[in-house]
């Protein structure tokens, strides 16, 4: 009996371990399969707050993390948040495309909140009502109108022609004022000031408040909460949320007053407060098209201004390539006209260098971030569940599998066939404007607006460097910012011919 007890023992005490050396080898397999990207290791705490510099551009050291570590995604900590950088097409088609529903959400910023910026629409999350309502109008106005728009933006960048003749100097200040009045127009039905308009400035100094959040001292102001009692950063975040909400308000404001007075411009916010009095408005609706038209607003010009600065810059530094756009352009008008978007189809090259100017240097570096909605697994690598995920844009733009060789390079004909048509099977930039179902939803007019006005450049003016200006490698040509533009520099502008300053002075 005491036999058959210790070998009963023995078999109890050898099953219990078999199932423990079991379990533990399945938990050891599955966490082999399930460990989070790699990257560098961070610190308790602080995370990988120390692993990257501030004097190096994020997007650049996100790409040399990937290749250190021979992965398309890493995987970085800040105060305990988990963030993921995904560096490839194939990574951010497969996370934010295919797998949409999962990494739609938005996570919770912090530095939003700081700067007051939180009712613009993409800030809501996936799927709820203000989302949307946004989507919606977005794709019925920029895409279901995109035939009511395009006169309005040919109308815009012909008068940016007018005012370079008279001001070629301040051609920064011009993009500016042609992005704004555009967007205003469209969206309010709104007139500007020849200059210094106040709602164009509001919007100016809002999207460099937001671009200036993100430095690292505001960052750690951001998720340390104590350091946002102090009387200085008090002051600064009172500024900020009357900047916001100003934006957002006063014309939305003068909107509704020109429609109950019968004295409005036909307009996206027009449009949409008949709408609202037909089905019959209630209060929450209204705050929400304030939302969305302020989104409109705020978000509409800055992609435009920043891609026409990156266009005069790389025009100062490659004359055969502008001389080849302008060939291009008077193949098509003879010279005699002024090129209208009737001939965007007859015109590849053109095509290719707007398509060159979003890959070369993009608004947006790095893509607005995605949070994950539950766990997942991606290649083997774990990303848990309320991750940041971010897609690098410019690693992608600059991959050489994707564009050929020498992607640092200003090279329009990458996106061309050899007999000079366009190359379809090369990437479209789409990803300049976002990844999924939070990609830019104003694609349409921003890419045409592009379009339009370096047609339409290209057709009457010459622009060169000044005399011996020597222009720096393009890393040092662009601001750091996660809004990232030319810094300033200067450079020659002058009609082509008589015959061009005439097409001009007639065109408005």
């Amino acid at each position: 009996m005491a036999t058959l007890l210790v070998n009963s023992n023995v078999n109890a005490y050898t099953i219990i371990a078999g199932l423990l050396v079991t379990a533990t080898i399945y938990k050891i397999i599955k966490d082999s399969r399930t460990s989070l990207p790699p990257g560098p290791r961070g610190i308790p705490v602080l995370g990988n707050i120390f692993n990257t510099s501030p004097y190096r551009p994020l997007w650049v050291q996100f790409k040399e993390f990937g290749q250190y570590y021979g992965s398309d995604i890493i995987c970085l900590k800040f105060f305990g948040t988990t963030v993921i950088i995904a560096n490839s097409l194939k990574a951010t088609s497969e996370l934010f495309v295919k797998r949409g529903t999962i990494y739609s959400n938005k996570p919770v910023l912090p530095l939003i909140k700081l700067v007051s910026f939180e009712w613009p629409f993409p800030m809501s999350q996936y799927n709820d009502e203000t989302w949307k309502a946004g989507r919606k109008l977005f794709r019925q106005e920029m895409e279901g109108n995109r035939s009511l728009l395009r006169p309005e933006e040919e109308l815009a960048s012909r008068k940016l022609l007018k005012r370079l003749l008279e001001a070629p100097e301040q051609f920064h200040k011009l993009l500016r004022h042609m992005a704004g009045e555009l967007i205003l127009s469209t969206t309010y039905g709104m007139d500007v000031l020849p200059e210094n308009d106040p709602n164009i400035n509001r919007a100016e100094q809002v999207i460099k408040d937001i671009s200036d959040a993100f430095n690292p001292g505001l960052f750690l102001v951001s998720m340390l909460p104590i350091l946002k009692r102090l009387p200085s950063i008090k002051r600064k975040t009172e500024e900020w949320k009357k900047l916001s909400y100003d934006l957002r308000d006063l014309p939305f404001e003068w909107l509704k007053k020109t429609v109950a007075d019968g004295t409005y411009r036909p307009s996206v916010g027009s449009r949409s407060l008949a709408e609202l009095r037909d089905r019959g408005e209630t209060p929450d609706d209204m705050a929400r098209l304030a939302d969305i038209l302020g989104t409109m607003f705020a978000a509409g010009s800055d992609t435009t201004v920043s891609s026409l600065l990156s266009f005069f810059l790389v025009m100062a530094m490659n004359p055969e390539i502008l001389r080849k756009g302008q060939a291009a352009i008077d193949s098509v008008t003879g010279g005699k006209r002024l090129p209208t978007f009737a001939d965007r189809d007859d015109l590849p090259y053109v095509e290719a260098i707007a398509k060159e100017v979003l890959r070369w240097n993009p608004v947006g570096p790095i893509g607005s971030p995605h949070a994950t909605s539950q766990d997942d697994v991606y290649n083997g690598w774990m990303i848990p569940k309320g991750s940041i995920v971010i897609g690098n844009t410019w690693a992608i733009l600059r991959d050489e599998n994707l564009y050929g060789p020498e992607t640092d390079k200003f090279i329009p004909e990458r996106f061309l066939n050899v007999d000079g048509s366009l190359n379809l099977t090369i990437p479209d930039t789409d990803v300049a404007f976002g990844y999924g179902r939070r990609a830019c939803p104003g694609k349409s007019m921003a890419t045409d607006s592009i379009w339009i006005t370096i047609a339409l450049l290209l057709s009457t003016f010459d622009i060169r460097a000044k005399k011996g200006q020597v222009f720096a490698k393009d890393g040092a040509l662009y601001s750091q910012e996660l809004i990232s533009r030319p810094l300033p520099f200067e450079c020659i502008i002058e009609p082509r011919s008589d015959s061009a300053r005439a097409l001009i002075n007639e065109s408005v």
